[in-house]
């Protein structure tokens, strides 16, 4: 399992090793958007790749009446465990001993900067694919994907927040911070939306759209877009289009092939819909309810003056970085993919 470190060599000082880690999670977590949202899970290091997540059944709620002295027979809580194979991804570039001689700009300060943006978009790329896969699907017109040429709307909305309700999807309440302490921040009661920047113009347009400057006492996220009833849309651009893959285009929605509509997924979820690894947290629990903060993404640093048999005359040098994640559906009722058009 991971090493909860920060570098490979000991040719790069402590001093060096904490401030490149930190400053390369400082980059990343603010670009994270559906992690934040997760119920989530620590890895239990060097004890196994699967990961597991307990899901509880509802309880059954027909009126039980107490007989007068009779001890009443106690049910069980039952629930199931859901379970997913960790993955362990990675980024790494070499840096020539000729860029870190003659380059003005400082290398491994670039270099973090650009491996924390990179790292947040592939861990938000995994948790998508993992969502995209949900059962539940609403089209904004016709019964499948090769017919939607339709924007989103009001009553497409008011549809989904409605299976939601019925199958008792909880609003979501709390969200892990986009910083990297450890911590969760209050919501107000809400279901989440995340979709493509490009829809923002057709939420915007539709019925009864709440700009986020309206929110009064609720503070937006910088990726937010408005509510619409009781969903907060926010906007990921990972989340791309399925191109020309709708029904005809028309010349009123955006089309990238053969005049078919571009379609558009956006996933609208409750409280614990799905579960992803946590990318920080604490290792020891102290009295505090904190501990050792450790974080599951290893940097590693191999300097461009570092000689070995490879590279005699130390040429080459390496930055990067390495984790292991998962992301898993828990609940397929409390999860849903909208399917529509662009508007131009």
């Amino acid at each position: 399992m991971t090493r909860f470190g920060t570098t490979t060599t000991k040719d790069v000082s402590n001093r060096t090793r904490a401030y490149l880690a930190s400053e390369f999670l400082k980059v990343m977590y603010p670009r994270l958007l559906l992690c934040l949202f997760a119920q989530h899970a620590l890895i239990p290091k060097n004890q196994t790749e699967v990961i597991e997540w307990r899901r509880y059944l509802p309880l059954p709620t027909d009126p039980k009446v107490l007989a007068e002295g009779v001890t009443p027979k106690p049910g069980k809580m039952q629930w199931e465990d859901v379970a997913a194979t960790l993955m362990e991804y990675y980024d790494l570039y070499m840096i020539t001993n000729r860029v870190e001689d003659t380059h003005t700009d400082p290398t491994l300060q670039l270099s973090k900067d650009y491996l924390g943006k990179a790292a947040a978009v592939m861990f938000e790329k995994v948790t998508a694919a993992e969502l995209l896969g949900g059962i539940n699907v609403f089209y904004a017109n016709g019964a499948s994907r090769s017919a939607v040429n339709a924007t989103v709307s009001y009553s497409l909305i008011q549809n989904v927040v409605r299976m939601l309700e019925r199958n008792l999807a909880e609003p979501i309440t709390k969200a892990l911070s986009s910083t990297p302490a450890y911590g969760t921040e209050a919501l107000d009661d809400c279901y989440i939306a995340v979709c493509h920047s490009d829809l923002a113009k057709d939420i915007q347009n539709c019925d009864r759209f709440v700009e986020k400057k309206n929110y009064g006492s609720v503070t937006p996220y910088p990726q937010e877009i408005g509510a619409i009833g009781p969903v907060r849309f926010l906007k990921n651009n990972v989340l791309t289009a399925w191109a020309g893959a709708g029904g005809d285009a028309g010349g009123t929605v955006l089309t990238s092939s053969a005049g078919k509509a571009d379609v558009y997924p956006i996933l609208i979820f409750g409280a614990d819909a799905y579960g992803c690894v946590a990318l920080k947290g604490y290792k020891t629990k102290n009295a505090d309810g904190k501990g050792t903060a450790v974080s599951p993404v290893e940097i590693s640093v191999v300097p461009v003056d570092k000689r070995d048999k490879d590279d005699p005359l130390g040429q080459r040098g390496y930055v990067g970085w390495r984790s292991y994640y998962v992301a898993k559906i828990l609940q397929d009722l409390w999860l849903s993919r909208v399917e529509v058009a662009c508007s131009v």
